[in-house]
């Protein structure tokens, strides 16, 4: 597998952290704007969405993996973004702990967040999906 081929879907991932980053701590909008909450999630997933699809797609272009059908695909690139919301929400709980923030307010939070990056995760798949199966059709 070559790295150089990963690192593109990697940067969506890193790049919203970042941007996470400065909202947040660089901007102070987090505080006063709370709902910004809804779209990074939303968007975190679809980021975490494209890094297992590349993954994925680059595992398969070495041989390193068969082909699967495509539900059994949506099915992995949501478990892995599932797997990264869960990390995510363990890490800011953390962040609350150390820094004395409220990324975390409450458990009706927290649960709205994982739904949030399960949504955006699961419509990017859905649409990466069926890009796939429109161009294997023509």
């Amino acid at each position: 597998m070559n790295i150089k081929r990963i690192l593109p879907y990697a940067l969506a991932p890193v790049g919203l952290f970042l941007l996470n980053c400065i909202l947040d701590f660089g901007l102070g909008l987090y505080e006063p704007y709370p709902w910004i909450d809804i779209p990074m999630h939303l968007f975190g997933g679809a980021a975490i969405a494209v890094f297992v699809f590349g993954m994925y797609k680059e595992l398969l272009r070495s041989k390193q993996a068969t082909p699967m059908p495509l539900w059994v695909e949506l099915c992995c690139v949501v478990g892995g973004v599932m797997i990264a919301a869960v990390v995510w929400e363990f890490f800011e709980y953390l962040v609350d702990l150390q820094f004395q923030t409220r990324w975390q307010p409450s458990v009706d939070d927290t649960i709205f967040d994982l739904f949030n990056g399960m949504l955006g995760g699961t419509l990017t798949g859905l649409f990466f999906l069926l890009e796939q199966k429109k161009r294997s059709s023509t």
